[in-house]
């Protein structure tokens, strides 16, 4: 009971199998996990539990442990009581036993809400790649030092420089500086220093040298913000 109530504690359940792939134990947690009483899965046909695309991925893991010593680890899909696909993630190892026999112990953790939570954040992530690259603005972010981590592909068209060769430089660094109006440059440096309370914001013109030798006005627009 005890090692029961640390695997509740870890959020993981317990599953030993067989040298033949067969699951001789899993602990009472999978009901909390996939709904299924524990004896409900030993009597389930072998990956009757694992959804078709995903049975390939577990027998070449089994294949790895198929000797004692070795380790693997998989992410895949499972079946829950109620119908839904849930994405585990298992860690196992194979050792010997006294007899001779392999046996198997894989830890497995649901980790459908961190995966449904990446896909979230990709998606967010190519919608806003989608507008930067087709807005008619140029949309770049500071970092608190005043470097550069992020400028939109239109750098090159608007500034006539590519976004690669802002990448990483500080606002204070020479080769930005010489392209800025000597009149201007304090009002640039000033919006790159805005105070680190979430929400500052300001909004400034200033004169820019293209790529081709034209100066260029730009008004400016930014916000602070905290990352966690």
């Amino acid at each position: 009971r005890r090692f029961e109530r640390v695997l509740d504690h870890l959020d993981a359940m317990l599953l030993e199998f067989d040298g033949e792939g067969r699951i001789l134990y899993v602990s009472s947690n999978v009901s909390q996990m996939l709904g299924y009483a524990p004896e409900e899965i030993r009597s389930m046909r072998r990956f009757e539990w694992i959804h078709a695309e995903d049975v390939a991925q577990i027998l070449g893991l089994a294949r790895e442990l198929a000797n004692a010593g070795e380790s693997a680890d998989a992410s895949y899909r499972a079946r829950h009581k109620q119908g839904r696909w849930l994405w585990l993630e298992m860690s196992a190892s194979s050792s010997v036993m006294a007899d001779g026999t392999i046996r198997t112990l894989a830890f497995v953790r649901d980790v459908t809400r961190a995966r449904q939570a990446g896909r979230a954040l990709r998606i967010t992530e190519d919608r806003f790649s989608a507008m930067a690259e087709n807005a008619a603005d140029l949309i770049s972010e500071i970092a608190a030092n005043g470097r550069l981590v992020y400028v939109s592909p239109n750098c090159e068209s608007l500034m006539g420089v590519p976004a690669e060769a802002l990448l990483g430089r500080r606002i204070d660094d020479p080769e930005i500086q010489e392209r800025l109006h000597p009149d201007d440059r304090g009002a640039l440096n000033a919006l790159a220093t805005l105070p680190f309370t979430s929400g500052a914001e300001a909004q400034i013109e200033y004169r820019y040298r293209h790529g081709d030798g034209s100066w260029r006005w730009f008004e400016t627009k930014g916000r602070s913000y905290h990352t966690q």
